[in-house]
């Protein structure tokens, strides 16, 4: 794994915004509440804006602001967008993805390639996130689904409360790993009364903050000096 120095990251991602910027103003929007909008290879847009309907774009591709209320956010690779966001759908990118912003949805996964540079978070609230070889600059959360994260640095904190959270390999987390306490109002998604959610940390991953803990958790730690760094608050 390549560790990217976060000031080079940094410097990538605001020249990519100020392209984004530039072209934006010259670049057409798609704004519709029906159907999908399919993006060619090599075509560039500013803003794009659906209700209804999934974004589709093939490599080498860019926008400004990705939105759809229901629909899913599909990324070949190396596209470069300014920010996604959903509500009723997962996003799901090749390799190469460059965001300004933050990647955002409610209902569904986030699914990254490899070597991906997110200037902000990734969030979702039911849905797994999976991300290798990438770095992102604010921070990783979901409530309902497992966190994988596999050579990669995460500037801000990890967040969890009722999924896994796996880090492989070189995976740098300069934040905390925290697992929030739980729901305490039964739903279709909740675990078993004795069920217990995972946190697996390789011998080589690295937690630079605390590992905070305000539920039970199964922990697989073998470091010692990731042990030490578990506070437990549940």
């Amino acid at each position: 794994m390549k560790l990217i120095p976060l000031i080079t990251t940094l410097s990538i991602m605001l020249t990519s915004a100020s392209l984004l910027s530039a072209q934006a103003a010259d670049l057409a929007d798609i704004d519709k509440v029906n159907g999908s909008a399919n993006i060619a290879s090599e075509q560039h847009y500013a803003d794009i804006s659906l209700v209804n309907g999934s974004i589709n774009m093939a490599s080498n591709s860019s926008a400004k602001a990705l939105t759809t209320v229901n629909g899913s956010i599909n990324l070949e690779d190396n596209i470069l967008i300014h920010s996604a966001n959903t509500v009723n759908g997962k996003i799901v990118a090749g390799s190469g993805l460059k965001v300004a912003k933050e990647l955002t949805t409610v209902n569904g996964k986030i699914n990254l390639g490899a070597n991906a540079d997110i200037n902000g978070e990734i969030s979702t609230v039911n849905g797994a996130i999976t991300l290798v070889d990438s770095v992102i600059t604010g921070s990783v959360t979901t409530l309902n689904g497992a966190i994988t994260l596999v050579d990669s640095v995460v500037s801000g904190n990890v967040t969890n409360s009722n999924g896994d959270i796996n880090l492989k390999g070189n995976t740098v987390i300069k934040g905390d790993v925290i697992y929030k306490s739980r729901n305490k109002i039964k739903s279709w998604w909740s675990w078993g009364e004795d069920a217990k959610p995972t946190l697996h940390i390789d011998n080589n991953a690295i937690v630079e903050g605390n590992i905070i803990l305000k539920q039970a958790v199964n922990l697989q730690i073998n470091n010692p000096a990731m042990q030490a760094k578990v506070i437990d608050k549940s």
